[in-house]
């Protein structure tokens, strides 16, 4: 499987390195984002709804909807152009080759470290008055927490806050597209 794998990214780098990517995104993060639209609009099952933080609060369609149609915009304008970008970057950084499990597990924890303070540097800054005021106050527009929500922001938020830092891990440690993909889907989720 790994010398497959291996030898269809060197095959198909536009494929596996801007495509997969992406589709993969989208599958993982759409196919949360319903599970849990179907829970928030069914408020079922019982032993599940009880740990929504807002169980009074329900959003109407057209707000579900302008929600979708905003996040498919960033995702489509913004992330897929990034991984295009990020592309010819990631040609010189990381390793078509995958790598032993431990190797994969230190990258995995090397990605966390590296979002986690990404993120919390860059929503700090987006919590500074002008940029509070100009980009982030988008993203505070839906006060019920549901899935899809998560990625609802200002374009520049987008790449900032939620782009960037997921794609620093992968890059400074040189992950494989294996730990790089399993990557993107503890981040999503």
């Amino acid at each position: 499987m790994d010398t497959a794998f291996s030898n269809w990214t060197a095959e198909h780098p536009l494929l596996s390195r801007v495509l997969l990517p992406f589709v993969y995104h989208q599958v993982v993060f759409w196919g949360w984002a319903a599970l849990l639209l179907v829970l928030d609009r069914f408020q079922a099952p019982a032993f599940l709804y009880k740990y929504k933080l807002q169980p009074k609060v329900i959003l109407t369609r057209a707000q579900i909807r302008h929600c979708v149609v905003f996040v498919l915009l960033n995702q489509f304008l913004i992330l897929l152009p990034w991984n295009v970008a990020f592309n010819s970057f990631w040609d010189r950084s990381a390793s078509i080759e995958t790598k032993p499990i431990s190797r994969e597990l230190i990258d995995l924890v090397g990605c966390i470290v590296v979002e986690e303070i990404a993120f919390f540097y860059s929503h700090f800054l987006l919590h500074t008055k002008w940029f509070y005021a100009r980009i982030h106050k988008i993203h505070h527009r839906y006060k019920a927490p549901i899935g899809i929500a998560a990625e609802y922001a200002h374009p520049v938020e987008f790449l900032l806050g939620n782009v960037i830092p997921v794609f620093l891990g992968p890059t400074l440690f040189g992950a494989d597209l294996r730990t790089t993909l399993l990557w993107f889907a503890v981040a999503v989720t």
